[in-house]
């Protein structure tokens, strides 16, 4: 998921998703948020990640605070904030990316 964000490609995000996880209204707006967010604009550059997983009736929820910049360094750039939520579970032995949206702090 990391290396998506760094793509910043909102589309390369939602490939991450099943195709009926894909269409969720929080998915989307979350993809269009970002978008909004880094512009197409190159190279993005994650600092500061912090993630908090909580298993919840057989998934993992997952929060995340990332700090994004994006296109080239500035002096003093803070960068934008970026609160995720991710929910993973598992089928077929593998782990599986159910939902993603933007979350509250």
């Amino acid at each position: 998921m990391l290396q998506m964000l760094e793509s910043g490609s909102g589309e390369q995000l939602l490939r991450l998703l099943d195709a009926d996880s894909r269409r969720a209204p929080s998915a989307l707006a979350f993809a269009r948020s970002y978008d909004q967010m880094v512009q197409g604009v190159r190279p993005v550059r994650l600092t500061q990640v912090e993630f908090r997983g909580e298993p919840q009736d057989g998934t993992l929820l997952v929060t995340g605070r990332i700090r994004l910049h994006v296109g080239e360094p500035t002096i003093g750039s803070h960068g934008e904030r970026l609160l995720v939520r991710a929910e993973f579970t598992s089928g077929g032995g593998k782990v599986l990316l159910k939902g993603l949206s933007g979350a509250s702090d």
